[in-house]
């Protein structure tokens, strides 16, 4: 899957919302989020998007544990 801009600034703007207030933190997060996305062979943005939130959220949750 390509991502538009679109999808790019919601996926921005919603790290934003979850309180990630470093930009290179959210630059990292993003790129990260955004090449997962594009690497899967679907068109449902709305759950590989899903996906990858509860991917990075449970790995960076354990990494602070």
């Amino acid at each position: 899957m390509i991502l538009t801009d679109q999808q790019i600034e919601f996926i921005e703007k919603n790290l934003k919302l979850y309180g990630v207030s470093s930009a290179d933190l959210r630059e990292d997060l993003l790129d990260h989020i955004c090449t997962y996305i594009e690497a899967k062979d679907s068109s449902d943005f709305d759950s590989l998007y899903q996906e990858a939130c509860l991917l990075y959220t449970s790995d960076a949750a354990d990494d602070l544990l």
